[in-house]
């Protein structure tokens, strides 16, 4: 299965999204470009709160609905994110946006900020921050999230978030053998 594929790269990033969980205290999961979806790759979670976002059932993640898809589709070539936004945009919450322009005129920002954010737009009282992930020729193979329960997404938390977010998506990046296109990581820096 392309998942069991998937394994040796799953491994190598584990060490670094067990500390990003452990760092931020929230849930922390990785996803990678699979034949034009974007498939859930691994997840690890924080102890320090009863209350925690679950991955379990989230085998391949909405690119219009997460932060990971958003910050995904802000990244891939044009060409490609035309066809995944062809394609229906089902209305997961009330908070889901499913028009195609809106989501298309919001890429831009999110690529120029390095980072996507959302709340409510697949899992109600959930707040996404993730980051692109690259490889070896800057392509986007995927990203790496934090979600945190809404009611705890602080400023302080959200500032955390993104350093600690920053950290990892470096650490796996590299890891993977791949490299960030240039300027990103002070972005990602000066973000946080």
């Amino acid at each position: 299965s392309l998942r069991e594929a998937a394994v040796p790269t799953r491994d190598a990033a584990m060490p670094a999204l067990r500390t990003l969980a452990e760092a931020t205290g929230e849930t922390a999961h990785l996803s990678h470009l699979v034949a034009g979806r974007l498939q859930t790759l691994a997840y690890a979670y924080s102890a320090r709160h009863a209350m925690t976002v679950r991955m379990e059932d989230a085998d391949f993640l909405p690119f219009h609905a997460t932060a990971s898809g958003l910050v995904v589709l802000a990244w891939l070539p044009q060409a490609m994110s035309e066809t995944i936004l062809a394609a229906p945009l089902p209305q997961l919450t009330g908070e889901t946006g499913t028009d195609a322009d809106a989501i298309r005129s919001r890429l831009p920002a999110i690529r120029a900020r390095g980072h996507a954010e959302t709340e409510s737009t697949f899992e109600p009282g959930v707040h996404g921050i993730a980051l692109p992930l690259f490889d070896a020729q800057m392509a986007c193979t995927g990203s790496i999230a934090v979600a945190t329960p809404a009611t705890r997404m602080t400023p302080e938390q959200r500032r955390l978030t993104l350093e600690q977010l920053s950290l990892a998506a470096i650490e796996i990046t590299r890891t993977w053998g791949g490299r960030l296109p240039p300027g990103l990581d002070t972005l990602w820096r000066n973000a946080a």
